[in-house]
C-alpha cells in the first residue's frame, strides 16, 4: 500500500481555479497556495495560463487548464485550437470536456474523432488529457462505460468524473449536482485500462472524501479546498484521526495478516512493531514533527485494539478454557497488549469501553499506552496534555480498570 504522507495526498491534487468570479488577485494567491503545497497542477482558466505557467516556474508543480468549460459544445476545430494554444501558453495537463449531447445521441463516431482530435495534439507536445464525461448528465452507465472504453483505446491519460458545474434542475425548481459519487467512480475504474488513471472532481472537499476516493482507485482529484485537506494530515483538523482511521485500520490489518502467516501457531501478534511499521509505511520515516504523529497514533492505537480483540476472539471461538493470568495493571510500566492472554484483552476491552464513557481521555491513555505501546511522554505529546497529568490519568485507569475487572 502506498504512503499517505502530506506530498502524497498533496500530488493528487489539482488546484482548481475555475470559477467565474475569481478575479486575477484570487488566482495569484491560488497559484501561490498550490506551488507552496507542492500540488499536482493548478487546473486555471484558459486565459490565466500563461501567468501561471510563470509563476510556477522551477517549481514541481504543472499547469492545467479546461478545452470545451464547461459544457462541451464546442466544434472540434474549436478544441483543437484551444488545446494548441493553451499548451503553447504553458499548459501541461489538458480536462477536455466531452461533446454530452452526441454522447446522450449514441454518436461514438464523433466521440472517438472527437477525442482522437485532442489526444493527436496533447501527445505531439508530451501533455496528458483528461477527458470529462459530466456523469450527473448521463444517467445510463452503459454511457460512461462506452466513454471508458474509447479513452482507453486511444490512450487518454485520464477519465474525469465531473466539471464541478454540471447543475441539473431537480423537481423543487433548484439546480444541484453529485459530482464524483463512488459508484461513478467504481464503474470508471472498473472499465478503464489500467494505465488509464481516475480523475475524481465535485464534491471531494476534505481528508476523509479525498481517503476514500483514493482507496476506490482514484489517483489525482479536482479540488478547491486544498489547504483544508493537506492541513487536516498535519493536524489543522480535529476530526484527523477519525479520518485516517479506516486507512491505518487496513495497513495494520494486512501487516498483522501477514506477520500471522510466517509465524508459528499460537504466536501472539507483536502490537508495538506493528504500529511502528505501519507508521513508517504510512506516515514515513522523514515525518518528525508530533503535529502530523498524533493523530496517526490515536487512529493506530484505536485500530490496533480491534485487530487485537477481533484476533482474540478468534481464537476464543476455536479454543475454550484454558488458564490465563491477571492482568498486571498494578505494575509501574504498561504490559503491552499483545502479552496478554485471549480472554485477559477480552475482559479488558469491556472495562475500556466503561472507561471512556466515564472518561474519554483516560481511556486514550490506556489505548495509547496498551494497543500503540507509547511512554507516559510520548502519551502526553499525543493527547496534547503534560505529563504530570498523562501520568495521574495512567495512574486513576490502571486503579479503575483493576477494580473494573476484578
Amino acid at each position: 500500500m502506498e504512503g499517505i504522507n502530506k506530498l502524497e495526498i498533496a500530488k493528487m491534487i489539482d488546484h482548481s481555479l475555475l470559477h467565474p468570479t475569481m478575479d486575477d488577485q484570487v488566482l495569484k494567491e491560488g497559484i501561490a497556495l498550490a506551488r507552496k503545497y507542492h500540488v499536482a497542477s493548478v487546473c486555471i482558466k484558459p486565459y490565466a495560463v500563461k501567468m501561471a505557467a510563470e509563476m510556477l516556474k522551477g517549481s514541481d508543480v504543472m499547469v492545467s487548464t479546461v478545452v470545451g468549460f464547461p459544457h462541451g459544445n464546442s466544434r472540434v476545430d474549436v478544441k483543437v485550437f484551444e488545446t494548441e494554444r493553451a499548451i503553447d501558453d504553458g499548459a501541461e495537463e489538458i480536462d477536455m470536456v466531452v461533446n454530452i449531447g452526441k454522447v446522450l445521441s449514441e454518436d461514438w463516431d464523433y466521440v472517438s474523432a472527437e477525442i482522437a482530435a485532442i489526444v493527436s495534439v496533447t501527445k505531439k507536445h508530451g501533455a496528458a488529457l483528461k477527458v470529462i464525461f459530466e456523469n450527473d448528465y448521463l444517467s445510463n452507465d452503459l454511457h460512461k462505460i462506452k466513454l471508458c472504453e474509447i479513452c482507453s483505446k486511444l490512450g487518454v491519460e485520464f477519465v474525469k468524473t465531473s466539471t464541478g458545474y454540471g447543475f441539473v434542475k431537480q423537481k423543487d425548481g433548484t439546480y444541484s449536482y453529485r459530482g464524483a459519487t463512488e459508484d461513478d467512480l467504481i464503474l470508471m475504474r472498473r472499465y478503464s485500462d489500467n494505465a488509464v488513471e481516475v480523475k475524481a472532481a465535485g464534491g471531494v472537499r476534505t481528508l476523509e472524501d479525498t481517503l476514500k476516493v483514493r482507496a476506490l482507485g482514484v489517483t489525482r482529484i479536482g479540488a478547491t479546498a486544498t489547504e483544508a485537506i493537506l492541513n487536516a494530515i498535519e493536524g489543522g483538523d480535529s476530526k484527523a484521526a477519525d479520518q485516517l482511521l479506516p486507512v491505518v485500520y487496513e495497513e495494520l490489518r494486512v501487516l498483522a495478516a501477514q506477520k500471522m502467516a510466517q509465524e508459528s501457531p499460537g504466536q501472539t501478534l507483536q502490537a508495538t512493531a506493528l504500529v511502528h511499521e505501519a507508521y513508517m509505511r504510512l506516515v514515513g520515516a522523514d515525518a518528525q514533527a508530533w503535529k502530523s504523529r498524533r493523530h496517526f497514533f490515536r487512529a493506530a492505537a484505536e485500530a490496533m485494539r480491534r485487530i487485537l480483540i477481533d484476533n482474540a476472539r478468534r481464537k476464543k471461538s476455536l479454543k475454550r478454557g484454558g488458564k490465563h493470568q491477571r492482568i498486571g495493571l498494578h505494575e509501574a510500566e504498561a504490559k503491552h497488549a499483545e502479552s496478554y492472554s485471549v480472554d485477559d484483552l477480552i475482559e479488558l476491552d469491556k472495562a475500556m469501553a466503561k472507561l471512556s464513557e466515564e472518561d474519554e481521555t483516560k481511556a486514550e491513555v490506556v489505548k495509547l499506552r496498551y494497543f500503540a505501546g507509547l511512554s507516559v511522554e510520548q502519551t502526553a505529546e499525543v493527547l496534547e496534555i503534560s505529563t504530570t497529568t498523562a501520568k495521574l490519568h495512567w495512574a486513576y485507569a490502571r486503579a479503575w480498570l483493576l477494580r473494573e475487572i476484578g
